[in-house]
């Protein structure tokens, strides 16, 4: 799906003004490495607790990592907790908070634990699914849950609906302004860009949701 790659992966990364360290959980091996890769980072340390998977894409991913990428098939928690590395931007491309497994990874003290693994000014994202059009009051208790705990860790909080509702957070500023930056860096994407991107528009339904 090279659209939710390209949102999961420009949303973030435009939001910082030089990403050099960058953490990628899950969804490597569905191409945003590659797109990771248009912005030209120091390090990337992709983490996939999925071995099975690593296994079995195996070929593919050796053709696609070089020096700059490490691959660490372990548990995402276990590795944030241990690492000494400080990153840029933080993907997480996770399943919803739907199971005792998945919500330890949108509670208050899991975002407090990578925040302090993230840099000044750094970025975390993820996405959750939700109606395109229409809210249910299931859909309005996760996104507002997931909003406010953000928000008692970080500075800013937005959210960008796309084939996800991603919610970006910093303490820097944040942006809607995604197709702007786009031109802005020269950065060339199949999706994510003025032709299919309206700002304005995003702007709108961010904040409406």
């Amino acid at each position: 799906n090279f659209m939710l790659n390209e949102e999961a992966v420009h949303f973030a990364m435009l939001q910082h003004p030089d990403p050099e360290n960058i953490l990628l959980v899950s969804g490597g091996l569905s191409g945003q490495i590659a797109e990771l890769n248009k912005y030209t980072p120091e390090s990337i340390d992709y983490v996939e607790h999925n071995r099975w998977l690593l296994a079995l894409m195996k070929d593919t991913l050796a053709k696609m990592t070089d020096e700059i990428i490490a691959v660490h098939a372990t548990d995402p928690l276990r590795f944030i907790r241990n690492t000494r590395k400080i990153y840029d931007v933080a993907i997480l491309n996770l399943p919803a908070p739907s199971t005792l497994q998945n919500n330890r990874f949108f509670t208050l003290e899991f975002f407090t634990l990578l925040n302090k693994k993230l840099s000044p000014g750094a970025v975390l994202s993820f996405g959750i699914q939700s109606p395109p059009n229409y809210l249910n009051q299931e859909a309005v208790d996760l996104n507002s849950t997931l909003y406010f705990t953000l928000k008692k860790v970080f500075q800013n909080v937005i959210i960008l609906p796309g084939e996800q509702n991603y919610f970006l957070a910093s303490d820097a500023a944040l942006t809607y302004q995604i197709a702007e930056r786009v031109q802005a860096k020269g950065i060339e994407n199949r999706y994510v860009n003025s032709y299919y991107i309206d700002d304005a528009l995003l702007k709108q339904r961010g904040e409406t949701i």
